[in-house]
């Protein structure tokens, strides 16, 4: 733990971190760098719960009577398809949340009720900052010997 941020659970303001990005690639990506930066600069955060990812929705569903379902990936666009096959419908790839009306960012992330929210869980301090270093650390033969015999395991949803 060199250098890193010790978290006083005494005098913390909130208890919840909510990081949230677009669900595409990049945003994914955006996410990625996040995590690692909070990670780096204090691993306590993660160990004792506090952060969290917002996962947004890829499709968005408008129905005949014009109302918006969002779906979180493509096993649930091809769940809600079988569910309705019957029904018509519109299929489109969800808006970017910097690209989202008040009512869309009320629907897809702030509402507690209607938003995707995940808990970072760490159960391996080890394992998790020995996999960020390979992945994301400076030193570039490792990160490649990783990915070329994992590169399968990857989803590229």
């Amino acid at each position: 733990k060199d250098g890193k941020i010790i978290v006083d659970e005494t005098k913390l303001r909130y208890g919840k971190i909510v990081f949230a990005a677009d669900a595409d690639p990049d945003g994914q990506s955006i996410k990625n760098l996040l995590i690692t930066c909070f990670w780096w600069l204090c691993p306590d955060l993660f160990t004792n719960g506090h952060i969290y990812v917002a996962v947004p929705p890829l499709f968005r569903i408008t129905t005949r009577k014009n109302e918006y379902i969002y779906l979180r990936d493509a096993v649930a666009l091809e769940e809600y398809k079988k569910a309705h096959i019957s029904e018509k419908f519109l299929i489109n790839r969800a808006k970017g949340l910097g690209e989202q009306d008040a009512e869309e960012l009320e629907q897809c992330l702030l509402n507690e009720k209607t938003r995707n929210v995940q808990q970072l869980i760490v159960e391996d301090f080890r394992k998790t900052d020995d996999l960020l270093e390979i992945l994301m650390g400076q030193s570039v033969p490792p990160r490649r010997e990783y990915l070329l015999n994992h590169g399968e395991e990857a989803n590229v949803d």
